[in-house]
């Protein structure tokens, strides 16, 4: 799996408990970061294949597919090499901010999704009941968020409660929970975090396996394995990861020397520095700074 940044945000915008990110694999050089969060996100495969990790779970998913990561589940995505471009939808839900608002005959299956005591199912594919009902809620949901008409927040919160139906109206597309806090994601993401943290303070310097170990009173081989067991990817890989992260920042919000950015951001070699940078996001620093301008060019996070 190529390069990736981990981290856990909400993706929610403009104050709406969805939201749709529309991705192609021609973009960029990574494609699904590694991440998790407290919405549900329903990937639907619009053309080629996408091979989705969700936790222990490997999907491929083909086109007219929807993947489905449920809250606190860590998931990574690359798409099929062999299965030319791809291009996904992937959308959002915030579950949690309905639920304060929502009547009571309706919490009980919002706060059931909170809880981890149900989930949905790992993925939805043309011969499932509802599939289409489904993709057509899909459909119009991104069709929403592209116009933004004159409250257009009513119907998008009206087309979450009509997905959740079709789910929740075929036993077979659900699947029970051991609820929050007990799940093996949820534990993984606690201990992964305590590191998370740990290189966010320290990445201006160089860090050590042996350091992220102690912060999980781990030894090195079991601290390496777990983190790999998780991400996909090696501590080192995701410490790069990062930093090329804050590089592209500062590329973008500030005026600082492509040198001054180097050593700023922890490396100490200034062609490495471009060499690892090219690798990761295709550009160089300065190409990458000049696409910034550009809408559209660029993804910047």
């Amino acid at each position: 799996m190529s390069q990736v940044y981990i981290y856990e945000q909400s993706h929610n915008n403009f104050g709406s408990p969805l939201s749709v990110v529309h991705m192609e694999s021609g973009e960029f050089q990574n494609f699904i970061y590694c991440n998790w969060h407290r919405e549900i996100e329903l990937v639907y495969v619009a053309k080629g294949r996408l091979h989705l990790v969700v936790d222990d779970r490997k999907l491929t998913l083909s086109q007219g597919d929807v993947g489905i990561v449920n809250m606190d589940e860590v998931h990574y995505g690359d798409p099929d090499s062999t299965g030319g471009e791809c291009e996904v939808y992937i959308f959002l839900l915030g579950i949690e901010p309905l639920i304060p608002s929502a009547e009571l005959n309706l919490k009980k299956y919002l706060v059931s999704l909170s809880k981890g005591e149900v989930r949905l199912v790992p993925a939805l594919t043309p011969a499932m009941p509802n599939y289409n009902e489904v993709v057509s809620c899909l459909i119009r949901m991104n069709n929403v968020l592209e116009k933004k008409r004159p409250a257009f927040e009513l119907y998008t919160a009206a087309l979450m409660y009509e997905l959740l139906y079709h789910f929740f109206a075929e036993p077979e597309l659900l699947v029970a929970g051991s609820g929050r806090g007990e799940t093996q994601s949820r534990e993984k993401i606690e201990r992964l975090n305590e590191v998370i943290r740990y290189i966010e303070q320290n990445y201006t310097r160089k860090i050590y396996i042996a350091e992220l170990a102690e912060q999980l009173y781990m030894g090195v081989d079991n601290f390496y394995k777990f983190f790999v067991s998780v991400t996909g990817i090696s501590p080192a890989s995701y410490i790069n990861s990062y930093r090329m992260k804050q590089a592209a920042n500062l590329l973008v919000t500030t005026g600082m020397p492509v040198t001054d950015i180097c050593y700023k951001v922890g490396f100490n070699n200034v062609s490495y520095f471009i060499k690892m940078f090219q690798k990761f996001y295709g550009y160089t620093p300065k190409k990458y700074r000049s696409l910034s301008q550009e809408k559209g060019k660029i993804r910047v996070e």
